[in-house]
């Protein structure tokens, strides 16, 4: 594959990701962790990079699965009008990216965010509810496009 190709295939799959929209989880992971420092928890780069991490994968599961399951919805909602809050990324619907590859970015989203949630539980032993609030994240972000929850 020559170099321009390739740098247009990731230029795709990052506006599949959308950047600017991880703020709203990333915000809150940051928020509370300083929390937990201040309030005489303790604070740990390599921990808080981890947990970033997996707040990342959570929500790029939840962005994958939404432009798999809402393929028929963000194709009209971009015949109607323009939104960057409406209509996903348009990746897809521009035949930037197969539609299968949204499906298979969540699948491995998913994958990695649970391998973090495994290494920041019994690698870091941050506590026994790690793991269960990041599949509480990982259901709640998955379904929140895909049938039969929607």
């Amino acid at each position: 594959m020559e170099i321009a190709s390739f740098a247009k295939k990731i230029r795709a799959w990052v506006a599949l990701s959308r950047p600017p929209f991880h703020i709203v989880g990333v915000l809150p992971f940051v928020l509370g962790s300083v929390l937990a420092w201040w309030l005489g928890g303790g604070f740990r780069w390599d921990i808080f990079a981890w947990g970033t991490s997996g707040v990342v994968l959570v929500m790029l599961t939840t962005y994958y699965a939404g432009e798999w399951w809402d393929y028929a919805e963000d194709t009209l909602a971009a015949s109607m009008h323009k939104s960057p809050f409406a209509g996903g990324s348009q990746v897809v619907q521009r035949g930037l990216l197969p539609r299968e590859a949204a499906l298979w970015g969540c699948f491995a989203a998913l994958l990695l965010a649970l391998g973090v949630g495994a290494v920041l539980q019994f690698g870091y032993h941050t506590g026994p509810w790690t793991l269960p609030l990041g599949i509480v994240g990982l259901v709640g972000g998955y379904f929140y496009s895909a049938q039969p929850v929607r």
